[in-house]
């Protein structure tokens, strides 16, 4: 009766032990797997952070590395400057608003015009205008009435640039829109802007870029309050003489 009552003990003892050891066993291997899972999404993160980052320089142009630069000193004094503009009603309220700070740049452009009219009436305007200014650089910024006719624009561009090999052009972005139910869109922009940018990278002006940073107002979502149309101007001009 002794024998069998220290062999319980025994017996008892021996599962105590064993089971405090799978206790042990147990929490160590949970800690263990909890430290792999903490370096592991820790790693992850770090991962995803270095890659969006890299994703983000890759995209990041020259041109628009160059908007952002110029964003940083929007408040720095412009160089001295005469510019030849070339465009739509757009270009025809920024001549307005320049008018009144004294700027003086030349502007040529028509009220709810485009290639038609650029192709047909304006060149002549452009030429009289780099006659009388013959060290001026032309600012091309037409579009926005008829961004499908893209294809037509550079060919265009491409042939009255051919004419003056000593004269500097420069091609701005159409510009952006806000609101909807307006003839154009941002989408038929984009597209446009990336076209033109493929045609003439080192003369393309990402002036969109920049009214975004700075966010940009119009008084009925396609022509731009007077600051705006200053900011503009003052974005060419920093661009071209800086």
């Amino acid at each position: 009766m002794r024998k069998q009552t220290v062999l319980g003990v025994v017996v008892s003892v021996v599962i105590i032990v064993v089971l405090i050891g799978l206790g042990i066993y147990l929490m160590v291997n949970l800690r263990t797997v909890e430290n792999a899972m903490g370096k592991e999404e820790s790693s992850r993160g770090e991962g995803e952070t270095s890659f969006v980052f890299e994703t983000a320089g890759a995209e990041e142009d020259g041109q628009t590395a160059r908007a952002l630069a110029a964003a940083k000193d929007a408040d720095k004094p412009l160089p001295e400057h005469h510019l030849i503009f070339v465009g739509d009603s757009r270009t025809v309220g920024m001549g307005e608003a320049e008018m009144e700070v004294g700027d003086g740049c030349t502007y040529v452009g028509a009220v709810g015009e485009g290639y038609s009219w650029f192709a047909e009436t304006g060149l002549a305007q452009v030429e009289a205008a780099m006659d009388e200014s013959p060290d001026s650089p032309v600012v091309l910024n037409l579009g926005v009435n008829d961004p499908d006719m893209i294809e037509q624009y550079l060919e265009l561009y491409r042939n009255f640039s051919r004419l003056y090999p000593d004269r500097s052009f420069y091609y701005m972005s159409v510009n952006p829109v806000t609101g909807e139910d307006l003839p154009v869109t941002n989408e038929e922009i984009a597209a446009f802007n990336q076209q033109l940018q493929e045609a003439f990278p080192d003369q393309y002006l990402d002036c969109s870029t920049y009214l975004n940073i700075h966010e940009f107002e119009t008084v009925d979502g396609v022509h731009f309050t007077e600051d705006t149309y200053r900011l503009i101007h003052d974005f060419a001009v920093k661009e071209i003489f800086s």
